[in-house]
């Protein structure tokens, strides 16, 4: 009821906001849900707001274990990460009963600490932030210092439980406080539910065991490294839940590198890119700005020309890798250019232009066997098409399978019903056909595609000499190189 009620307030929200916009696309359009929700909006740590909504959170999340369980699935919840060690605090405040003098002691506390901090000077740092933290224990930003003063001091583990200091005091709540995975093992553990250590393993894989920059964009989205990680870390709490097979019959898990998850999720740098814009618009706004500047996005190649294109609304996600694949190909780097045709095929498995466009590209690189498995496919999706079917009866050819001269006559009749090839894809189209055949042992055949081509390309010679050779009743035998 909860989560149904803050849908209705957002919907509400967003459509005010509408009614009253001039232009759909102005800057207000483009604020993000938790601008229009949480923007002006306060919440300390344990006041009563804070700890109405961890009630609401245990209640909602204890009712989703027991609805889980109710049909018998087996359910694994994963705890917080958030960015700690690089995300100062959004909103810090001093409590209200710190007086105004020790305010002024505090701020002066806190410059002393900042300046020794910019020596590099840790000791007297951690010495001022400590005072100003008994002068007052609500103000975020102390502890947030105080935990960049023990990291570099070399104290990772008080650095953190300052950084956790700090986010806990951050009084715009964007980012779960140190007590959410507590309560979240608590629930899943009364429940029989399995925990997901998710923040231990970011901590694992993070310098100095401190959740920064590394694999967090922000204040809480993770990087690709971060994303790659959460995935290795919930499919080891899948084998070692025995989900969906018991956890004897699961294969050896290897950690993957970055290279290795984009293989195998058909990622390219072109999404990589995707995903750094749309976190630079966003944190060209509020809460990480305090006026949209979007002085930011400014693209300066032209990846960054198509993520911006992308994320303003202007191309489809489909159309930039389509492009991306384009200027690949025209930059003469066709395995870029795969790459990008495979995301979009892993996407969109019913589109025949994708794997079509692969095949060619590996005949081009003189990759018969491994345009194969792509052609077809293309051809299963558009068996309509001249060109898949010209492009697939060459492979054919160079494979010397005896189909290919049916394909290829195939592709021929295709294109007298249709027209859509070009004069010079048409007399490649019967050249192709007038070979597959002579290899087929049908010379005959081939002598009236020949002839055409003599007649409409009189400049390409080697028609002629294959007629002729044909016409004496000589054995042509066909070779390709490789």
């Amino acid at each position: 009821n909860h989560f149904r009620l803050f849908r209705l307030i957002r919907d509400v929200l967003i459509g005010i906001k509408r009614m009253f916009s001039h232009a759909p696309d102005t800057a207000k359009e483009q604020a993000t849900l938790m601008e229009n929700v949480a923007k002006h909006r306060s919440i300390p740590f344990h006041s009563p707001e804070y700890e109405l909504a961890r009630r609401f959170f245990r209640e909602n999340l204890e009712d989703i274990l027991r609805r889980a369980k109710e049909p018998g699935a087996k359910v694994l919840v994963s705890t917080l990460v958030c960015n700690l060690k690089d995300q100062p605090p959004f909103i810090a405040k001093f409590s209200p009963d710190t007086p105004v003098h020790a305010r002024q002691v505090w701020r002066d506390q806190v410059s002393l600490g900042e300046a020794a901090l910019a020596r590099g000077d840790a000791n007297p740092a951690i010495l001022a932030f400590g005072r100003a933290i008994t002068l007052d224990s609500n103000h975020a930003l102390a502890y947030f210092d105080l935990g960049k003063a023990w990291q570099v001091a070399g104290e990772p583990d008080s650095a953190r439980w300052a950084y956790r200091a700090a986010a806990d005091r951050d009084e715009l709540r964007f980012r779960a406080s140190s007590e959410w995975n507590p309560l979240i093992q608590e629930e899943a553990q009364k429940e029989g539910a399995g925990t997901v250590p998710m923040e231990r393993a970011f901590e694992r894989t993070s310098p100095q065991g401190l959740i920064g920059r590394e694999l967090i964009f922000e204040h809480l989205h993770p990087n690709f490294s971060g994303y790659c990680l959460m995935a290795q870390t919930f499919l080891e709490a899948l084998r070692q839940a025995g989900i969906p097979v018991p956890s004897e019959e699961w294969p050896e898990l290897r950690p993957l590198t970055a290279q290795q998850w984009m293989r195998l999720g058909h990622v390219t740098p072109v999404d990589l890119a995707l995903g750094e814009w749309r976190i630079r618009k966003l944190t060209s706004r509020w809460p990480f700005v305090p006026e949209p500047d979007y002085s930011r996005l400014v693209p300066h190649t032209w990846r960054d020309s198509l993520a911006l294109a992308y994320i303003q609304h202007e191309i489809p996600w489909s159309e930039v890798h389509y492009r991306a694949a384009s200027h690949w190909e025209e930059a003469g780097q066709p395995d870029s250019a795969i790459a990008e045709y495979g995301a979009i095929a892993a996407v969109r498995p019913d589109a025949y232009y994708p794997p079509f466009r692969i095949g060619v590209l590996y005949l081009d690189k003189k990759e018969p066997q491994k345009a194969r498995p792509y052609l077809e496919q293309a051809r299963k999706l558009n068996s309509r098409s001249p060109a898949v079917a010209y492009w697939l009866g060459t492979c054919y050819l160079l494979l010397k399978r005896p189909d290919a001269a049916e394909v290829l006559q195939a592709a021929l009749k295709l294109d007298q019903q249709k027209g859509t090839l070009k004069p010079q894809e048409r007399m490649k189209l019967r050249y192709a056909l007038s070979l597959a055949l002579i290899q087929a042992g049908r010379p005959r055949e081939a002598v009236p595609h020949l002839r055409w081509i003599a007649d409409h390309f009189p400049q390409f010679s080697p028609v002629r000499a294959l007629l002729e050779r044909i016409k004496r009743g000589e054995r042509v035998k066909i070779e390709f190189e490789d």
